[in-house]
């Protein structure tokens, strides 16, 4: 039995700079020298409202064997 479905929602990361890094940004900070990667955060997220709310879609999967 398996069973798949898309469900819009939101995340509002408590540290938004640690989100992005994490999910959002790692291939552009892998192009940057170590010490500009916490500026290039800053930069971004500054343009951004607060809280950071992120719409987004899930995809969920359920199965048994």
């Amino acid at each position: 039995e398996h069973r798949c479905w898309l469900e819009p929602t939101q995340a509002e990361p408590r540290d938004a700079a640690a989100y992005v890094r994490a999910a959002v940004l790692p291939v552009h900070l892998a192009a940057l020298p170590d010490d500009l990667e916490d500026a290039f955060i800053e930069n971004i997220l500054g343009g951004m409202p607060r809280p950071l709310v992120l719409d987004y879609v899930r995809l969920n999967i359920s199965a048994r064997r």
